[in-house]
C-alpha cells in the first residue's frame, strides 16, 4: 500500500474488532476503534478519520444509525464507509449502499479480499482528492477570470467617459454588459458639426478585449476632436491595433461619418454584419455589406477604405448591430437570423419600430 489511512473501525465484538485492526496495521494503516455506534460517532474527526468500518448490528446505535450522523459530520468531506457484517439478506446489503455506504466485507474476514477493497478505496481517494483539487483551481480560476471582467468594464467605462451615446438622435442597446465581451459603442461630434460613431467587436472577452479597445477609443476621440476626417481615423486604428494585438486577435467594426451640413451620411463596415439603412423612400432597407477586413488584420501598406455614401432626410433610420444578433436566440428558440432579422430585410418592420422590434422579440 503506497497510501497511509487513517481508519475508524466499530464493532461490538471484540475479537473481530481486534482481527480486523491486525489486518489493517499490518498494511501499515493507522487504526482507531470504537466498541459500538456511538462511540465511532463520538470518535470521528472528518479532517483525520480517512476511512469508516462500521458492523451492521451494534448496542446503542447500529452501523447504519452511525453511518448517518457520521455523513452529517463529515459534511462536504468525502469519507468512505465501509459496512461489516455476517449475515447474507440481500436487503440488508442494499441498505447498506443505499445510506451512502461505498462498500460492505463479509464476515469471517478475509486479508486478500480486504486487500483488493482498500486498493480500490485508496485509488477512490486519490481520485476524490484530484477532483477536488481540479475543483479548488475552477473555482480559483473562475474567480480571477470575474476579476478580470471587473476590470475590463472599468476600463472600458473610463475610455468611453466622453461618449455621446445620450445624444436624442441615437438609440443603443448594448446586452451582458455586467461584463465586457468585446463589443464596444463609441460616439464623438466633430468640431464642425455632424458625428462619427463606431461600433467594434473584439475578438474574446475580458481583460484581453479591453486592451485593444483602449487605443481604439483613445484615437476615436482624439483624432475626431481634432478635426480629422473617418478616411484619416481608420487607418490609424488599423495599423495601431496590428502593432499591438496579437496575430489571432482583431475588431471587427463598422464606422459612420454623420455629415449634418449636406444631410448625408458615409460608412465603413469591417467584418460586421450588414448595417440596414430604412430609407422613408423605399420599401425595403439598404444594406451597406462589409467591404473591408477587420481592423488589426492587415499591415498599414496594404490597407485600404472602401467607403459607402449615402443621404438622408429627417425621419430616416440607420440601425447597426454585431453578429451576437445572429448568435442569439428569441424566447422560442429560434435564431434572430430567421425571426428577427428577416422581417426587416424584408421590410415587414417600419424603420419607427425597428430598434423596438429587437427588444420585443427578446
Amino acid at each position: 500500500m503506497e497510501q497511509v489511512l487513517t481508519i475508524l473501525i466499530a464493532d461490538d465484538n471484540p475479537s473481530d474488532r481486534i482481527l480486523l485492526k491486525a489486518i489493517l496495521s499490518q498494511f501499515g494503516h493507522k487504526v482507531i476503534s470504537a466498541v459500538d455506534g456511538q462511540d465511532a460517532i463520538d470518535k470521528f474527526d472528518p479532517q483525520l478519520i480517512q476511512l469508516v468500518c462500521l458492523d451492521i448490528k451494534m448496542p446503542r446505535k447500529d452501523g447504519w444509525e452511525a453511518a448517518l450522523e457520521i455523513q452529517q459530520r463529515a459534511g462536504e468531506l468525502f469519507v468512505p464507509i465501509i459496512f461489516l457484517s455476517g449475515i447474507t439478506d440481500p436487503i440488508a446489503l442494499s441498505n447498506c449502499l443505499r445510506i451512502g455506504g461505498t462498500d460492505f466485507i463479509s464476515k469471517p474476514y478475509s486479508p486478500a479480499l480486504i486487500t483488493t477493497k482498500l486498493n480500490a478505496i485508496v485509488r477512490l481517494l486519490v481520485m476524490q482528492k484530484t477532483l477536488e483539487e481540479q475543483r479548488d483551481a475552477m473555482a480559483l480560476y473562475n474567480e480571477k477570470l470575474l476579476h478580470e471582467q471587473d476590470v475590463a468594464k472599468i476600463v472600458y467605462e473610463n475610455i468611453t467617459h466622453s461618449n455621446c451615446l445620450k445624444d436624442p438622435a441615437l438609440s443603443t442597446m448594448h446586452y451582458g454588459t455586467h461584463t465586457f465581451n468585446g463589443d464596444v459603442i463609441l460616439a464623438a461630434y466633430k468640431p464642425n458639426g455632424g458625428m462619427h460613431i463606431l461600433l467594434g467587436d473584439f475578438t474574446g472577452h475580458g481583460l484581453s478585449a479591453a486592451i485593444g479597445a483602449l487605443p481604439l477609443a483613445d484615437i476615436f476621440f482624439d483624432w475626431t476632436k481634432k478635426g480629422f476626417l473617418m478616411r484619416q481615423i481608420i487607418p490609424e486604428i488599423n495599423a495601431r491595433l496590428k502593432g499591438i494585438l496579437p496575430p489571432n486577435m482583431f475588431c471587427s467594426a463598422a464606422f459612420i461619418d454623420i455629415k449634418v451640413n449636406n444631410k448625408s451620411i458615409e460608412v465603413w463596415n469591417g467584418g460586421l454584419p450588414d448595417l440596414l439603412f430604412f430609407s422613408q423612400a423605399e420599401d425595403k432597407p439598404i444594406r451597406f455589406s462589409s467591404k473591408n477586413l477587420p481592423l488589426g488584420v492587415l499591415p498599414p501598406d496594404v490597407f485600404e477604405c472602401q467607403i459607402d455614401p449615402m443621404s438622408f432626410v429627417p425621419g430616416d433610420r440607420l440601425m447597426v448591430f454585431s453578429d451576437g444578433v445572429y448568435e442569439a436566440s428569441d424566447l422560442s428558440g429560434q435564431m434572430f437570423c430567421h425571426s428577427v432579422l428577416n422581417p426587416l430585410y424584408q421590410g415587414e418592420i417600419d424603420a419607427a419600430h425597428s430598434v423596438g422590434w429587437f427588444v420585443v422579440v427578446k
